[in-house]
């Protein structure tokens, strides 16, 4: 069974790891001495400084993005922006900003902590390791720059592991921090974006390829042992003695048994309100960031092959098929090099748009907007209609070079009268649907519709339908002959 409560306060106590959240920091962080305030230009090497300005210095920067938290003793370590910020929370009610770093390279999407360095995980800035010795005056030591964008890091020994997004699982030996090395590497199936470590197996949330269970025995040679393929997108993992905990995304929180590596098992699930982004365990509960849904707490208490909820949190149900709300459209920058993804603002209708490196030839706003939309003829629409398109950074629009993945969630609710093996994802090209330039890949299992595109444009998952249509005939009033009114 599974407890769920609603938190609305919580202490940092509670977030011994990282967990994908956003976090209010106390008012006045940015305005009080040892806050925020700006510091004296500063590198961390000379390589660094010329590739990122020349003829223009930084004079000071403040606030940005939290997505990372990680605690250790008194000290909740927390990214803001770019920066590492250290908070003592004896009195975890009133949280004291006592030091923060320079600014580093990138965004801290992922924070580690062991002995007195700080791990961080700094997107397309790599690995940074923070000497935290002094909690009011944290430096980098030294930073490895990974193969990717790095979004998650463990630590174990002497080695942090990096979930390097489309460049999988690397492997850095940090007995001398001021000097960290790659020793190996495993591109997992599906882009890493989180990653746990217990004993000599690695788990890494690797998006559309689940969980992966990775054998780091010999960091030089790491081997995957086994995997569970989830329900939905893994992006977050967190393990506790014999269970690992996957934040799916849009498909809740399964707990997988991971006890025989070579063969984990689903054993506990939780269909969260929202979408899960980030799982942290302690003491017999599991955080989980709630995208849409808040922070919610949950309890495992009973292994086995069924995991029902005690109690479950009010959801406004599924609006109707004559429902006039619609979400308004998002975006999101999609960097050539690196690619990335964007998910729909609509939970009852859940698109995934994953966008490989170089499918844009310059760094362009993908937008997502919905669109109702209903089959013509003898096909007919499943609540599933949207629009994609792009511009670069001028504003001018921008086409694919490359294809792009747009993965559907659908419900058997959502099928009604249409026969679910001919869902096919369609663009409307003039005044007709079209599968030119599409290729469709039907999961009936997940329900999934997994589909490759090759330009831009207005979309619409449309399927044949089961009903019966007979023609209508009555005589003519001239003759004998018959008319089909059909």
């Amino acid at each position: 069974e599974v407890e769920m409560a609603r938190i609305w306060q919580i202490g940092l106590l509670a977030l011994p790891i990282v967990l994908g959240l956003s976090l209010l920091l106390p008012a006045g962080l940015a305005l009080t001495a040892g806050g925020l305030d700006a510091p004296a230009p500063q590198t961390t090497t000379a390589e660094a400084a010329v590739s990122q300005a020349w003829n223009v210095e930084l004079v000071g920067q403040i606030g940005g993005a939290t997505v990372a938290v990680a605690v250790q003793g008194n000290y909740a370590y927390v990214g803001v922006g770019p920066r590492l910020a250290i908070l003592d929370i004896v009195n975890p009610a009133r949280p004291v900003v006592v030091g923060q770093s320079a600014p580093l390279p990138g965004v801290v999407q992922g924070i580690a902590v062991a002995g007195n360095y700080a791990y961080i995980a700094s997107g397309y800035s790599g690995l940074r390791i923070i000497n935290v010795s002094n909690p009011a005056s944290p430096s980098e030591v030294g930073f490895y720059d990974t193969a990717g964008y790095s979004s998650g890091v463990a630590v174990s020994g002497n080695y942090a592991y990096v979930a390097d997004l489309y460049s999988g699982l690397r492997i850095i030996n940090v007995s001398n921090p001021a000097s960290p090395s790659e020793v190996g590497f495993y591109h997992t199936v599906g882009f890493s974006f989180g990653v746990a470590v217990s004993g000599s197996y690695d788990y890494v949330a690797a998006g559309s390829g689940g969980l992966r269970i990775i054998n780091v025995s010999n960091p030089a040679s790491p081997s995957e042992v086994g995997f569970y393929d989830t329900a939905g997108f893994s992006t977050g993992v967190a393990v506790s003695g014999n269970y690992a905990y996957v934040a799916d995304y849009v498909r809740g929180l399964p707990i997988i048994d991971i006890s025989n590596p070579a063969s984990p098992r689903k054993v506990g699930f939780y269909d969260t309100p929202g979408f899960p982004r980030g799982v942290a365990v302690a003491g017999g509960y599991a955080y989980v960031a709630d995208e849409g849904g808040g922070l919610l707490v949950l309890r495992f208490t009973s292994p086995g092959p069924t995991f029902t909820p005690t109690s479950t949190p009010t959801v406004t149900s599924t609006p109707t098929a004559t429902s006039t709300v619609t979400p308004p459209p998002i975006s999101t920058l999609i960097p050539a090099s690196a690619g990335g993804s964007l998910r729909s603002n609509d939970q009852y209708q859940i698109t995934l748009i994953e966008v490989r490196p170089g499918a844009f030839v310059t760094d362009s706003l993908l937008t997502y907007a919905h669109r109702a939309e209903t089959g013509p003829g003898n096909l007919i629409g499943v609540r599933h209609g949207f629009e994609l398109s792009a511009a670069d950074l001028a504003g001018r629009p921008v086409a694919l070079s490359d294809t792009i993945t747009v993965t559907v969630s659908y419900t058997d609710n959502d099928l009604g009268p249409a026969v679910e093996g001919s869902l096919q994802l369609y663009r409307l090209e003039g005044s007709s649907w079209v599968t030119q330039g599409i290729t469709s890949t039907l999961d009936i299992g997940r329900n999934w519709l997994i589909s490759f595109i090759d330009r831009l444009g207005r979309f619409a998952v449309l399927a044949e339908t089961n009903r019966l249509y007979m023609p209508v005939a009555s005589k003519s009033a001239v003759g004998s002959g018959l008319t089909i009114l059909a």
